[in-house]
């Protein structure tokens, strides 16, 4: 057990003031074992989430997602660009990242392109260039190491930037100006003149959209997703409880219907952790799992946030009730990238490759 509710308790107390990165916070994670816990085996940690025990390293992160979603955004970026490095970096280059994740760097992966200025890379010969921008930088320069993608020639290469080689005039903050997850602190990188050597590069040119693990990703920013749905569900708890209406008639169903969507979402990550470690399984049917928590789980965190503010009324949209912030952080998290393409490849999916899976052809 990596957190305990002693380091539970200390993550929470060393929640960072709105908007700044929660440094605190990442170092206690490695205090406690976490951030050496992911590393591979073969370089120094116990390669937990690196395609084994994933059902248990899911519910590590939905852990964290209770305790802060900004954290949650950034742990599990950090642990995205380990994981992408152990598929494709070259030996050197893993030898090189995992010794620097070892020695507490962290690591986010960046993916999205400024639409009118997106990031190039022209080879030199001994290094290459970049120019152009990324937004929606998690964790900024307040992190040290960050994957990105280039698309030269329609095929994107993937790259590792060293953020402490940039300079600060680089980061815009400005852009960073959401309601909620602004501990996440994802700005705006300017990569122009930015030179990189050889190592930094990461795989062949188009390993980024390699299947099954592009799409089965998204079951690690869900997981965190329903963490922040059970904190949620606590806060709510914790109000009713606090005014003596736990034994209010209403209040006990929505309480429970709170409680068996969080049900459901812990069977998804169970269920889904054990498909993605199964070599047996085709990898089309991991992606169709993936895309179907993913879809799960987006319901069952929009049906948690309806019910418990149902339940606390306009006493949780005050700035001094902790369901305040939860309500901003989660609502902005829950918006990732492409959930109707994903809801649409699951209906798709079982049109074509499995009608039996809603038509069963053996009698039992």
């Amino acid at each position: 057990m990596y957190i305990t509710k002693k380091i539970a308790a200390e993550i929470e107390a060393a929640a960072p003031i709105e908007g700044k990165f929660p440094k605190e916070q990442l170092e206690i994670l490695g205090k406690c074992g976490l951030m050496k816990a992911i590393i591979p085996e073969e370089y120094g940690g116990e390669g937990i989430g690196m395609l084994k025990n994933t059902a248990a390293f899911l519910n590590i992160l939905k852990v964290i997602g209770t305790l802060d979603l900004s954290l949650g955004r950034i742990f599990e970026g950090h642990f995205n660009t380990l994981f992408i490095i152990a598929l494709y970096g070259s030996e050197e280059s893993k030898q090189y990242y995992f010794d620097k994740a070892l020695k507490s760097e962290f690591f986010g992966v960046w993916n999205t392109d400024q639409f009118n200025d997106p990031v190039r890379m022209e080879n030199k010969g001994n290094f290459h260039a970049l120019k152009g921008k990324k937004i929606f930088c998690s964790g900024g320069r307040s992190i040290q190491n960050a994957l990105i993608s280039t698309f030269n020639g329609g095929v994107p290469q993937l790259l590792v930037v060293h953020l402490d080689d940039l300079d600060a005039g680089a980061e815009d903050t400005s852009s960073w100006n959401p309601m909620g997850m602004c501990s996440s602190v994802s700005t705006t990188i300017n990569f122009d003149g930015y030179t990189l050597e050889n190592i930094q590069l990461i795989g062949n040119p188009g390993d980024y959209f390699k299947e099954p693990y592009f799409n089965t990703g998204s079951v690690r920013f869900a997981s965190v997703q329903l963490g922040g749905a059970f904190s949620m569900a606590s806060s709510a708890i914790s109000h009713l409880t606090s005014l003596g209406r736990h034994n209010d008639t209403i209040q006990k169903a929505r309480i429970a219907q709170i409680a068996i969507a969080l049900e459901s979402g812990d069977q998804w990550i169970q269920k889904t952790g054990e498909i993605i470690d199964n070599k047996e399984l085709e990898d089309n049917f991991k992606i169709h799992q993936a895309n179907m928590l993913r879809c799960a789980i987006l319901e069952i965190c929009t049906e948690v946030m309806h019910l418990a503010e149902r339940a606390v009324g306009l006493q949780g949209f005050m700035r001094s009730h902790k369901m305040e912030k939860l309500h901003r952080d989660l609502s902005v998290y829950l918006k990732q990238p492409g959930p109707d393409a994903a809801l649409q490849r699951v209906g798709e999916w079982v049109f074509n490759e499995d009608l039996k899976y809603l038509s069963p052809e053996e009698t039992v």
